[in-house]
C-alpha cells in the first residue's frame, strides 16, 4: 500500500521490509519510507513485491502484517508464502479500518 501502517510500525524498535505489487503505490510507499527513515535507528526496507512472493528467507521474519489488502491476494499462495518466511512463533496480523456506525469519522 502506501504505507500508513508502515508509518505506525515505524515507531517501533524494529527492521521493517514493507512491499506494495502495484508500481504507482509503491512509488507512494517508497517516498514514504525515505521521509521515516532517517530517525530510526533500524532500517526501513521498501520492496516492489507481492505477498505470493515475499523478499525473505525462509523462518526470518518475527511477523507479517498486513492492512486493507488481504482480501487481493492469491489466498493459497500467500498463505504458503507467509508460513514460509515467519518464524517458528511468528504471527500474521491482519487489519481492516472500520468507520463509526455514527458517521463521526471523516477519512
Amino acid at each position: 500500500g502506501t504505507g500508513i501502517q508502515t508509518k505506525w510500525l515505524s515507531e517501533f524498535d524494529c527492521e521493517i521490509t514493507t512491499t506494495e505489487p502495484v508500481e504507482g503505490m509503491f512509488h507512494q510507499l517508497k517516498s514514504l519510507v525515505n521521509d521515516i527513515s532517517g530517525n530510526r535507528t533500524k532500517k526501513i526496507i521498501a520492496v516492489q513485491s507481492s505477498a505470493e512472493n515475499i523478499p525473505a528467507e525462509d523462518n526470518s521474519i518475527d511477523a507479517v502484517f498486513v492492512a486493507q489488502a488481504f482480501h487481493w491476494f492469491d489466498l493459497e499462495k500467500a498463505i504458503k508464502e507467509i508460513h514460509r518466511v515467519l518464524k517458528k512463533d511468528g504471527v500474521l496480523v491482519l487489519a481492516w479500518n472500520i468507520g463509526n456506525t455514527d458517521g463521526s469519522i471523516s477519512w
